[in-house]
């Protein structure tokens, strides 16, 4: 009976300690940060980061906008969501040509606008269903449609 218990607890042993060493070995430590060298460690992601790093916004980590901030539980589970997405994508090379936000993405997106943005919200209130903040604001941290860094609206043009 009590070498059954040092042989389970043996086996639990060596467990962790292989998964301890797997994460240290591999970088999957990082993949738990908010580092932005991580999402960029992705090539798919390379002119995203070049212009995120051009743009007013690179004081700011890509989960600052990309991750709901609600609460606790829900930025994890949507980080691990997302990430585990990402990484299929990545690793089946099924990368789009040109990477797009999904329509739940594009709402977190747009809530962490009007999170750090709240002066102007007041202003949107008056702005159409069908538009939300990056329809006129896309390239104020990633390539837009007219290049990277762009802000088509100007402050006011279409707030009012």
């Amino acid at each position: 009976m009590v070498k059954e218990h040092y042989l389970i607890y043996g086996a639990m042993g060596a467990l962790a300690g292989a998964i301890l060493v797997f994460i240290m070995a591999s970088n999957f430590a990082i993949y738990l940060t908010d580092s932005p060298e991580m999402c960029a460690s992705c090539h798919t992601m390379e002119s995203e980061y070049e212009s995120w790093m051009n743009s007013a916004h690179r004081g700011l980590k890509c989960s600052d906008c990309h991750l709901p901030h609600d609460n606790t539980v829900k930025y994890w589970a949507y980080k691990a969501r997302d990430g585990s997405w990402d990484a299929y994508v990545y690793y089946t090379r099924k990368e789009p040509a040109v990477i797009e936000l999904k329509e739940r993405s594009r709402d977190v997106v747009e809530n962490n606008c009007e999170r750090c943005h709240e002066n102007a919200v007041a202003y949107i209130e008056a702005m159409s269903a069908d538009r939300w903040c990056g329809s006129c604001h896309r390239g104020a941290v990633h390539p837009g449609p007219r290049g990277t860094g762009s802000v088509i609206a100007t402050k006011g043009e279409n707030h009012e």
